[in-house]
């Protein structure tokens, strides 16, 4: 499969020469690499925890190989977050004054310092990340130097499919550690949690389908609970456009120790496995959409 590279600050992406599937998969948050110059200010293991550890290796080489678009991100989600609205912080979070910026008092990630730049480690700690905070000129920079990019490149990526079969499917891929999570007990028993904002960012039946093939490989999959969608299928997701976003969370333990970030590799094998057939009968759906007739 011959495909087109791209290579920015932000990300990495690559587009097929002949279109081929309309569908982009993309990692947003497995990057490790930050500038010299961040101002992290605690210990790496706490930058580590934050990674979506091999996601991008697990879906982005399959998906190039079936001819779907692909997008990666290149910084860390602790220095820029791609999956937050670029209005996503909290005054509290940020070094004097914030006239410039459209800051969100209300919200709960924001509150706690998981804005579009995070400031404390994860939801429910003190660890702070950064000393000394932000000020909103350097927010206002990472977000026009590396967010504004990003998300430019994703809706080149699904615009792309709209003018080549009328169609696109967006898969922003995750992972998350399931012994951090308050909500633990809620949670346990499912692998897949596919999140669509409550079906505002894709068909339900898309949706179901991807519920159904992943239940059918033995995986418990749950759909909007808890881990309901962030802003890059908010923002992407247009199903009035056929404009279809999905988040795709995978429990971490079923492919990687969490403590020592050890990958299991029969598990992880498994899953790309899994991963690569999902999207061809995800991407067969979306080429017969693109072959049916609108109703009248």
């Amino acid at each position: 499969m011959e495909y087109r590279i791209k290579k920015h600050e932000a990300y990495s992406s690559t587009t097929p020469v002949i279109p081929t599937l309309p569908i982009v998969v993309e990692s947003p948050h497995d990057s490790t690499q930050h500038p010299k110059d961040a101002p992290f200010s605690c210990a790496p293991i706490h930058h580590m925890k934050q990674v979506d550890w091999g996601i991008g290796d697990m879906v982005i080489p399959v998906a190039k190989s079936l001819g779907a678009s692909t997008l990666k991100s290149e910084k860390h989600r602790c220095y820029i977050d791609f999956n937050r609205s670029a209005r996503h912080m909290h005054p509290d979070h940020i070094l004097g004054d914030t006239s410039q910026l459209d800051v969100s008092a209300n919200s709960l990630y924001a509150k706690a310092g998981l804005g579009v730049v995070q400031t404390i480690a994860y939801l429910g700690s003190d660890v702070r990340l950064v000393d000394p905070l932000p000020t909103q000129q350097e927010v206002l920079s990472r977000i026009d130097k590396y967010w504004r990019p990003y998300h430019a490149q994703l809706d080149h990526h699904i615009q792309n499919n709209i003018d080549n079969f009328g169609h696109s499917l967006h898969l922003s891929c995750h992972s998350f550690p399931l012994k951090n999570m308050r909500e633990k007990k809620e949670l346990e028993g499912s692998t897949f949690f596919l999140g669509t904002i409550d079906h505002k960012t894709a068909d339900p039946e898309i949706l179901s389908l991807t519920k159904t093939f992943l239940e059918s490989q033995g995986y418990g999959v749950k759909c909007n609970h808890v881990l309901k969608g962030m802003e890059l299928v908010r923002q992407h997701g247009k199903p009035c456009d056929n404009k279809h976003s999905i988040q795709i969370e995978i429990v971490r333990e079923s492919y990687m120790d969490v403590d020592t970030f050890e990958i299991n590799q029969e598990n992880f094998c498994k899953l790309q496995t899994i991963i690569s057939d999902l999207i061809q009968t995800l991407g067969q759906e979306m080429i017969q959409r693109s072959h049916r007739k609108p109703s009248l």
